[in-house]
């Protein structure tokens, strides 16, 4: 796999740590959700563009990459949402639990559906269709 790709997860994991501890210890403002949330964008965005580069590069089989992309939509999608719900909310930590539960599951489901097919072709092979 590429580098690139396997220090963009390493910051996801980071990032996942940091929301979970400061929900262990109670240590959470609006504003540090608020930014847990916007390094989470931008980390997502730039992540989601390369593996959208590396497709094309691969010339990988259409269907897997729309499939790809079209889960890269949705979770930036429901990250925002998150985010909204997050700031309407009189209950900061349950709203930073919802997106920290959203992100454990969503990161296992695409790794599996979605990741784990683009690695193999990194790895020197294109999927055939399906």
């Amino acid at each position: 796999m590429s580098s690139i790709l396997l220090d963009q997860h390493k910051e996801f994991d980071s990032l996942l740590e940091e929301l979970s501890y400061r929900l262990s210890a109670r240590q959470l403002s609006m504003s540090d959700i608020s930014e847990t949330h916007t390094k989470l964008v931008l980390a997502s965005s730039t992540h989601f563009a390369e593996e959208e580069r590396l497709m094309g590069e691969l010339s990988y089989e259409t269907a897997l990459a729309d499939a790809h992309r079209a889960a890269h939509v949705e979770f930036m999608r429901r990250l925002v949402g998150l985010l909204s719900e997050a700031e309407a909310s009189k209950d900061p930590i349950n709203r930073a639990l919802d997106t920290l539960l959203f992100l454990n599951s969503w990161l296992r489901k695409h790794g599996t559906e979605h990741d784990q097919p683009l690695i193999d072709a990194l790895k020197g092979g294109v999927p055939e269709p399906g």
